[in-house]
């Protein structure tokens, strides 16, 4: 069975904010660009659902976080900063080619994990270790460590211990997915943390680097600039840290994926 990836975005405060049409205005224009970027994996064009949230519906799961990336790269610009959930699971109904027409366990997981992201609802702030954190991925599987589960990753260089769980298959996948679920939130959670860190200067450059792919390039842009500066600001904004993690978060979204493909 086919499974979709479905990223759930809404912005932080958005009552707040002082020029919410020029907010909007940003909005429209990050959204078609992204639209355009990742056509190829996008089943219909990201699109507003209800009041400040927005949402992507993808062919290809592994992209989720890339897609929240380039938000956050947009929008950097303005300091807008907004919530973010992945959800990946099966359609319910036909796909469409507006998002707000669709529905299925894709769109209910993720919006479970934008509630999450939020701290909304009883137990929901225990998933997350840092309020800097504001991307969550839910699969219905991980989240919450129970006590059975410390003894399990306590013990887990304990073959003896180990070989409980693996004799069982299906304890075995349930294992595997968790596991899986949790060190996905776990690199997410890492990066969003050090992306909280950097400055405005940092964040410029690094978009420049992404964009140039090189220092020299960045120099020949931005004429007050030398080539050990921007090497300083790009490790000390973890920018080569960051982009480890991002592939690997790609690699591991793609591989639940095909997990759940695999059990459904």
């Amino acid at each position: 069975m086919k499974v979709y990836g479905v990223v759930t975005m809404d912005l932080v405060r958005s009552r707040e904010m002082d020029d919410r049409s020029r907010v909007q205005q940003k909005l429209d224009e990050c959204i078609n660009k992204i639209n355009n970027k990742y056509r190829e994996f996008l089943a219909a064009p990201i699109g507003f659902t209800t009041g400040d949230e927005w949402q992507a519906l993808l062919y290809n799961p592994s992209k989720c976080y890339s897609i929240i990336e380039e938000f956050q790269q947009y929008l950097w610009t303005l300091d807008i900063l907004f919530y973010a959930g992945i959800g990946i699971g099966e359609l319910s109904t036909e796909v469409y080619k507006e998002v707000n027409k669709m529905d299925g366990p894709c769109f209910h997981m993720a919006r479970e994990a934008i509630n999450i992201a939020k701290g909304e609802g009883n137990g929901r702030r225990k998933y997350r270790a840092s309020k800097k954190n504001r991307v969550y991925f839910f699969g219905g599987e991980g989240g919450l460590i129970s006590g059975r589960d410390k003894r399990i990753m306590t013990d887990a260089f304990d073959e003896a211990a180990f070989s409980v769980i693996l004799n069982d298959k299906e304890e075995e996948k349930l294992f595997n997915i968790k596991f899986l679920e949790d060190i996905i939130n776990t690199l997410i959670e890492n990066n969003e943390v050090l992306k909280s860190r950097m400055t405005n200067k940092q964040k410029q450059t690094y978009m420049d680097y992404l964009e140039l792919g090189s220092y020299r390039k960045i120099v020949e842009s931005r004429n007050n600039e030398t080539i050990g500066a921007i090497s300083q600001r790009l490790n000390s904004a973890d920018f080569f840290t960051i982009q480890k993690n991002n592939i690997m978060i790609e690699r591991l979204l793609g591989y639940y994926a095909m997990l759940k493909e695999v059990e459904a």
